[in-house]
């Protein structure tokens, strides 16, 4: 099966778990890209580190920062960025022994970040882990 479909069965989920449960699985989109990646757990690992790096930092800078709505979700996503170029770019050139870290995609680990400010990181983990267990779960008896 084609990976958009797999981006399609990971909103449908996402949508489904946030009116049912009411818990936000990272955005539409994190719980496909997730499901993509199963294969590789080291990536997934990057992606949640680099999660919660950005997490938290958004809250350190919102002490000093006025950081509420676009603004907050727009610095949750770009300190992600910040975490993945330093985590894939930056560490193996100060601990070249060091495995490379590359997250799930460039947003994705901001998208987790927001969600996790908005809800609590454990209940966005949950959220993420359960709805893209799902999708991997649909994908390989759709396959």
């Amino acid at each position: 099966m084609n990976s958009e479909y797999v981006l399609v069965i990971g909103a449908v989920a996402s949508l489904f778990m946030t009116e049912l449960v009411g818990l936000s699985p990272g955005g539409i989109i994190v719980p496909g890209y997730l499901a993509l990646y199963f294969s590789e757990p080291l990536r997934l690992v990057a992606t949640l580190i680099d999660a919660a790096l950005a997490f938290a930092a958004v809250r350190l800078l919102s002490k000093r920062l006025i950081l509420f709505g676009r603004r907050r979700y727009a610095a949750c996503l770009l300190l992600g960025f910040l975490a993945r170029f330093l985590l894939e770019r930056v560490l193996p050139a100060v601990a070249p022994e060091a495995p490379v870290l590359a997250a799930v995609g460039w947003l994705i680990p901001g998208i987790l970040a927001a969600d996790a400010d908005r809800q609590g990181p454990l209940r966005t983990l949950a959220a993420a882990s359960a709805a893209a267990l799902l999708v991997k779960l649909v994908w390989m008896a759709l396959s």
